[in-house]
């Protein structure tokens, strides 16, 4: 893929038309006061180029503040693949894509990209790799192996992919340990298990209770098995339980008359008469104290006497006629009820009530449940615990093969070139690339690590990426990705001498190849390095500006107005 020109539908846009190979620069330029400058290049479109290519290839979003200045304008990017032309188009505001004059969802364009976009067919998508060919922020531009927003094992393996080294062990690595997290997790929601909760708090083991709940669940389905269903049971039995509450009443009426016939029949046998002998006594005596005339005869109280005993004896004996024959009464009606009473409880014997039957059968249901999950949670922890040792051993394995690859040293012939690289911008910097393997429990095969001495200087440390940039860009993978852009940012801190040899050997690597190389650069940044490059690479520099961008008037700003 090469950039033929980067255009918009609003006339006020400045076009760019790149160089088809070799070195486009972009340059921005302040406003001039005579012969002085007087404002910085900053804000003049130099890096909403670079956005509006990524914009146009399918970036997710729009720039900042496009959306609002310039929602409705149309920005387009011709680019050529293996020789055809094709146009993009998008919105500012990103919502409508249009490729070769048809639109197209955003899903659709990024497909079309990792099938064309110079790649090939490969497990990463053309986003995922597009950013090391064009870095877009400042995040971007940190580290030469991550770009922002990446987890590191993924930078790595996308790193590992374009240098043309291992990345297959790094993606397995960081399967095995997706698959290790996941068994882990697992296993933490069986031991969070409200079942298993219940358990332990009851001061049971698992193991155990799936023993308990067998034998409770054979001997429940015993007594289902033997369970006689009685329709009727329910009514049966509530007039055996009527008979028993009349039976206890007239239990409880037979030891009342029971107890009142003792009392007449020890009332019979008591002796109430009185001798002739004793009255006559008694009657003399009476003489002695009430005159003759008051007191009756001695004959009349005789009579008197016997009629009075006469008389309590036949009450008493018609009163143990009555009891008796009440009790009598009760004792047949008592053994009516309780022979009915029996036949009932007959009928009842060795029989249950349905409502009973199916109270047992869902008990059953339930302690078959509970084993059943139980057994499962311990079939699975066990299960888990077995592919956590089945994924420890693969990890074990990959390490090995890992510390093999590594002491074979993959990287010497990058390092070398990366080393030749950064001594042409720093001839007595220490610099270098190393992979060693990674064993410790994380997504990371392999600690790749680009070394230049005094990498944490900004200068130097946007030297470590653009040297490494570029090792990736004409040393690593054979890609048909034939351009790489390079934004100020990179050359703001580095100092003018590094900077003017980064840009002689550029020409130099282009003096043969079909590629392109495109760059922005403030004003200051240029000149400064300008008269430190040889009579024909200056003429090479000024001849690779294909636009310059000023913050004089708005009309020499990239989008022909000042906005965000």
């Amino acid at each position: 893929m090469k950039l033929m020109t980067l255009s918009a539908s609003e006339s006020s846009f400045r076009s760019i038309r790149f160089k088809d190979r070799g070195v486009s620069l972009i340059l921005g330029d302040g406003e001039h006061v005579g012969n002085r400058q007087e404002g910085d290049s900053n804000g003049v479109g130099k890096t909403l180029a670079l956005k509006l290519i990524h914009h146009c290839l399918g970036a997710s979003g729009s720039p900042p503040g496009l959306d609002q200045a310039a929602a409705d304008w149309w920005f387009y990017l011709d680019i050529s693949i293996n020789g055809k032309h094709h146009r993009i188009g998008r919105t500012g505001d990103g919502s409508v894509i249009s490729l070769d004059e048809a639109e197209i969802k955003l899903v659709t364009l990024r497909n079309w990209l990792n099938e064309n976009g110079g790649f090939g067919q490969n497990t990463y998508s053309f986003r995922s790799l597009f950013p090391r060919f064009a870095r877009r922020t400042a995040d971007d531009c940190t580290s030469p192996v991550q770009i922002s927003k990446e987890q590191p094992h993924e930078a790595l393996q996308r790193t590992l992919y374009l240098l043309n080294l291992d990345d297959v062990l790094a993606k397995k690595k960081a399967e095995l340990k997706d698959q290790l997290d996941k068994l882990r997790a697992d296993a933490k929601l069986f031991k969070r298990s409200s079942l298993f909760r219940d358990i332990m708090q009851a001061g049971q083991r698992p193991e155990t209770r799936v023993k308990e709940l067998a034998i409770e669940v054979a001997r429940l389905r015993r007594n289902l098995e033997n369970f006689e269903v009685s329709a009727d049971y329910r009514d049966l039995e509530a007039e055996a339980d009527k008979i028993t509450i009349e039976l206890r009443a007239i239990s409880e009426e037979l030891a009342i008359q029971k107890f009142e016939l003792n009392g007449v029949r020890e009332a019979q046998k008591q002796k109430v008469d009185i001798t002739k002998e004793e009255l006559f006594l008694l009657f003399d005596g009476l003489q002695k104290v009430f005159k003759p005339n008051v007191l009756k005869r001695i004959d009349e109280v005789q009579e008197f006497h016997t009629t009075l005993v006469t008389n309590r004896q036949q009450r008493l004996a018609r009163d143990d006629n009555q009891i008796s024959g009440e009790i009598r009464t009760l004792e047949f009606r008592s053994n009516s009820l309780s022979e009915k009473r029996s036949a009932l409880l007959q009928q009842l014997h060795g029989k249950r009530a349905l409502d009973e039957y199916v109270s047992m059968s869902l008990r059953l249901a339930e302690l078959e449940e509970e084993r059943t999950r139980l057994q499962s949670f311990l079939d699975g922890e066990q299960d888990v615990d077995r592919k956590i040792q089945v994924i420890r051993s693969a990890l074990v394995f990959q390490d090995e093969a890992a510390l093999k690859y590594a002491q074979a040293e993959p990287v010497d012939r990058i390092d070398e070139l990366y080393r030749a690289m950064v001594q042409r911008l720093y001839p007595d910097a220490s610099a270098g690339i190393s992979i060693r393997n990674n064993t410790r429990e994380n997504k990371i095969r392999f600690d790749l690590d680009v070394f230049v001495q005094g990498q944490d200087s900004d200068g130097i440390g946007d030297a470590r990426v653009l040297c490494f940039d570029w090792l990736v860009f004409r040393h690593g993978r054979k890609h048909d990705m034939d351009f790489m852009w390079h934004d100020n940012r990179l050359f703001a801190d580095l100092d003018p001498k590094p900077r003017a040899a980064w840009f002689s050997s550029i020409f130099d690597e282009f003096g043969s190849g079909d590629h392109q190389y495109i760059a922005s650069l403030n004003s200051e940044n240029y000149l400064s390095m300008l008269s430190l490059l040889s009579e024909e690479k200056q003429k090479m520099t000024k001849e690779s500006v294909v636009i310059t961008l000023r913050g004089d008037k708005d009309s020499n700003r990239l989008m022909g107005l000042r906005f965000g």
